[in-house]
């Protein structure tokens, strides 16, 4: 069996999403590891959903796409989701980058395959 670890961005912001998303894809024909980021985690109930919570900074900051970059090499994360259009449009920027590491930045209409 598989596994599909993801990464998602700005969880705090969507909470209800997120924990939905991760139901749906625990039910699954493989093995997935649901990891969240945000700025604040200790604040926003981000950090009580999933496998693991990381703490990242605000994404217009010099080092937040090596952050993020970092996390996912660190714990084998092969897709990135955003909860906020923001986010999206950065990370989507350097989808080339994450590709490079064979991760994915997927937007509404993307599916984990």
């Amino acid at each position: 069996m598989s596994v599909k670890n993801i990464l998602i961005t700005s969880a705090g912001s969507q909470l209800q999403l997120v924990k939905e998303s991760i139901k749906a894809w625990k039910g699954r024909d493989y093995m997935v590891k649901v990891f969240t980021c945000d700025m604040n985690p200790e604040s926003s109930m981000s950090n009580t959903v999933g496998d693991g919570c990381f703490k990242v900074p605000i994404c217009t900051s010099e080092d937040y796409v090596e952050t993020i970059v970092s996390l996912c090499l660190g714990n084998d994360i092969k897709y990135i989701i955003t909860m906020t259009e923001r986010e999206y449009l950065i990370l989507s920027a350097n989808k080339k980058l994450f590709a490079k590491y064979n991760v994915g930045v997927l937007d509404g209409v993307d599916t984990i395959r």
